[in-house]
């Protein structure tokens, strides 16, 4: 099978980044195949689908009104998310 993986890092920087690469590694060890979609960082491991991850966006750092809303708006819905997993989805169709 074919099995899409999202998180936000990819790399372990927390538990829930390391239950997502630690996942995929015991999915693979199976036979699967693993196609990620996370945040472009510095610190990512590499991957062959890393084109399309989304923008990385540092949420810990202040931001003045105007951008805090646009910020929920884009963490409720983003157009871009949508165009870049789609993009993902068309390359790498999982099931």
């Amino acid at each position: 099978m074919n099995i899409l993986h999202i998180n936000n890092y990819h790399f372990p920087l927390g538990g829930a980044d390391a239950i997502y690469l630690k996942t995929a590694q015991l999915l693979e060890s199976y036979g699967h195949r693993s196609v990620f979609w996370a945040m472009q960082h510095p610190k990512n491991l590499p991957c062959e689908t890393s084109e399309f991850f989304m923008p990385y966006e540092d949420f810990n750092v202040g931001h003045n009104l105007i951008a805090q809303i646009k910020l929920a708006g884009r963490i409720l819905y983003s157009i871009e998310a949508r165009k870049r997993l789609s993009g993902l989805l068309d390359k790498s169709p999982v099931d």
